[in-house]
């Protein structure tokens, strides 16, 4: 019992010397704390099961728990959920497939929704991986990983075509995935770069404008990545993965931002809370979350809450420069927020719903509107799930 009690003492000290000091652990402690770790590996689960319950905001027992993980050497995080790739990507694990997805109840509900629209408008399905992608995350050996979700996305795919329903498959070939995995991915994040959101919104509007070419606006003035800045912040991704295990676990990712060269007034409003201002500014004024931007040189910056405001439920965007007058509704997971700003370059108005923090009824009845020329209805492999299908049973 001592002894337990003077390792746990002796993490929680040296942790809170390095959340204060913001310096290193000294060599013959980190020495000391790795033998200490190997002689009580307990301690390892005893912290593991106070963090369970721990809210993401109590940094300083993630702390504790990455500095422990990593005297330890360990690649891997609350009980297996996250772990650490061969070349230092954290992605979330899942042990076992989800046997109750009904793909062709959903085909079938993404069908009801096509029927409701009006004769004008177009449905397509937008479907990518996530983060995990077979054969090109370098997952280590042993370890759990997404499997399921990649073939769960194939089915998906197969049923939707079965009954007429358009789509794009954001997947690449696992050659071009391999060249792109570091420019797509944060080491730290779950959700993809500025990098791949820009090419997914044009991917998305490429195949839109195929049967709608003067709805929305495909130019190279916005599809081409020359007319965008890109902006580099160092160290300032500290993704949700780094934010779950503790931001020593792994080195954050440089924060990596584009913005577009041409002339953008953007005007932004809140549907899920009157009490969010409405704004109008712009790209990164109406885009990026103002209340994160005045914390980016500090500490307290959360890469994690950077777009348009803290909860992202549902939203509108109206491009006041627009030469089109296309309208966009987007029925999303979060993995897809970043894809809205560049999207709402190429139509007059993009309407956003993150639909598992939405009522099916409030999806329904928007849809019912008919104040749209498209739907896109967008998900990573993840989130192919009953909550997110959960719309005209």
């Amino acid at each position: 019992m001592k002894k337990k009690q003077e390792a746990v003492i002796l993490i929680v000290v040296i942790s809170l010397i390095t959340i204060v000091t913001g310096g290193v652990l000294l060599q013959s402690t980190f020495e000391e704390l790795t033998q200490l770790g190997k002689e009580a590996p307990f301690v390892q689960s005893e912290v593991e099961t106070i963090l369970v319950d721990q809210p993401p905001s109590e940094e300083k027992l993630r702390s504790i728990y990455a500095t422990l993980l990593n005297v330890q050497g360990k690649k891997e995080a609350r009980n297996f959920y996250i772990t650490k790739t061969k070349d230092d990507y954290l992605v979330s694990a899942n042990y076992f497939s989800q046997s109750e997805l009904d793909f062709r109840t959903y085909a079938k509900r993404m069908k009801k929704m096509e029927q409701a629209l009006p004769e004008k408008a177009e449905l397509l399905y937008v479907g990518t991986s996530g983060k995990f992608i077979p054969d090109v995350t370098k997952v280590r050996d042993g370890y759990p990983n997404d499997l399921f979700n990649d073939r769960e996305m194939d089915e998906l795919f197969l049923e939707l075509s079965y009954y007429q329903i358009p789509t794009l498959d954001l997947r690449k070939s696992k050659q071009r995935e391999r060249l792109k995995y570091q420019q797509n991915y944060y080491r730290s994040h779950s959700i993809w770069t500025e990098f791949a959101a820009f090419e997914a919104a044009v991917s998305i509007m490429s195949t839109l404008q195929t049967k709608q070419p003067t709805t929305f606006m495909y130019e190279e003035i916005v599809t081409q990545r020359q007319a965008y800045t890109e902006t580099v912040y160092p160290e300032k991704m500290r993704g949700d993965l780094l934010q779950a295990t503790g931001n020593s676990f792994i080195k954050a990712d440089d924060l990596i931002t584009l913005t577009p060269k041409f002339k953008v007034d953007l005007s932004y409003k809140n549907l899920s809370d009157e009490e969010d201002f409405a704004r109008t500014g712009d790209f990164k004024t109406v885009v990026w979350n103002p209340l994160q931007v005045s914390e980016l040189k500090k500490e307290t910056f959360d890469p994690t809450e950077m777009y348009y405001s803290k909860d992202v439920e549902h939203l509108q965007l109206t491009n006041n420069n627009s030469e089109v007058k296309g309208k966009l509704l987007l029925l999303i997971d979060d993995y897809f927020v970043p894809v809205v700003g560049y999207l709402a370059l190429m139509a007059q108005e993009v309407e956003v719903m993150v639909i598992e923090e939405n009522h099916a009824s409030d999806i329904e009845s928007v849809i019912a509107s008919g104040n749209f020329d498209a739907i896109v209805v967008a998900s990573q492999a993840p989130s192919l799930q009953e909550t997110f299908f959960n719309f005209y049973k």
